[in-house]
């Protein structure tokens, strides 16, 4: 009785560990899939990642800290998170021409929260 108990949990626990590693595997390819759609965007981009940064700081008057590129209705934006003397700011800028969009005060709970990719 003892052996087929035994020989049930460890069938159990293999079952378990594919289960499980069926489940990684599957997140490594939507991971793949993030990154193809990501970089379909950063080629529509004329404008570069540190050039939006640099827009940015000078419009928040701050220092960039977080960035990464958006893609909205068709948009294509550069969203930069600023850190200055009035706090943190979210500002938007167009990838294609550079141009600020949008200036807000940041997400707080997404800043604490951590990333939401």
């Amino acid at each position: 009785m003892k052996k087929s108990t035994i020989t049930a949990l460890a069938g159990g626990a293999l079952a378990l560990s594919l289960l499980a590693a069926g489940g990684a595997w599957a997140a490594g390819g939507a991971r793949q899939d993030d990154d193809r759609a990501d970089s379909a965007v950063i080629a529509q981009a004329r404008v570069t990642l540190a050039e939006a940064a640099q827009a940015a700081e000078r419009h928040a008057g701050g220092r960039a800290y977080e960035a990464g590129i958006e893609e909205e209705h068709g948009a294509v934006f550069y969203e930069v998170e600023v850190a200055g003397a009035s706090g943190a700011r979210e500002v938007r800028v167009d990838a294609q021409t550079g141009a600020v969009l949008s200036a807000e005060p940041a997400d707080e709970e997404h800043d604490e929260g951590g990333d939401d990719d």
